[in-house]
């Protein structure tokens, strides 16, 4: 499962975790897009408990005047067991999810590893057919029996 938070704040994740107290397991989630960029104002300590996300995304620009991501709320995450990747340090981030709800994942820092990209497709079972391949950069046109 995926959660995606936006950029929601504190008041929000409280709402949330009001919403879903007698079921606080529904939130618990593979995948956790961190709100608000990993700000202080987000991913308070009884969310991200309820949520234990595996993997937590981090959307986040390199040297960005706020400091995001905050340091406590990586330490959050840590501290339940979350991998962390984030954009400012391991640049665009992409997940796949096949029919059968597997997951799978590509990272990249300076350019992106087309032969791994194409791997992770082959192994999730992604029909495709490269249409454009130009400045390291490429487009996919889905095969007919793609996702």
């Amino acid at each position: 499962s995926m959660l995606f938070t936006g950029d929601i704040e504190e008041l929000a994740e409280r709402e949330i975790l009001k919403q879903y107290k007698n079921n606080a397991q529904l939130l618990n989630s593979c995948f956790l897009k961190v709100a608000h960029h990993g700000s202080k104002t987000s991913s308070m300590k009884e969310f991200v408990e309820a949520v234990r996300p595996n993997i937590s995304l981090i959307g986040v620009g390199e040297n960005n005047k706020f400091g995001h991501p905050n340091k406590d709320v990586i330490e959050r995450l840590e501290k339940v067991g979350s991998k962390i990747y984030r954009t400012d340090t391991m640049g665009e981030i992409t997940v796949f999810v096949d029919k059968k709800g597997k997951s799978y994942y590509t990272k990249n820092k300076d350019k992106l590893d087309v032969d791994k990209y194409y791997e992770v497709l082959r192994s999730a079972n992604i029909i495709y057919e490269v249409i454009d391949e130009s400045d390291e950069k490429f487009k996919l046109k889905k095969g007919k029996n793609s996702i």
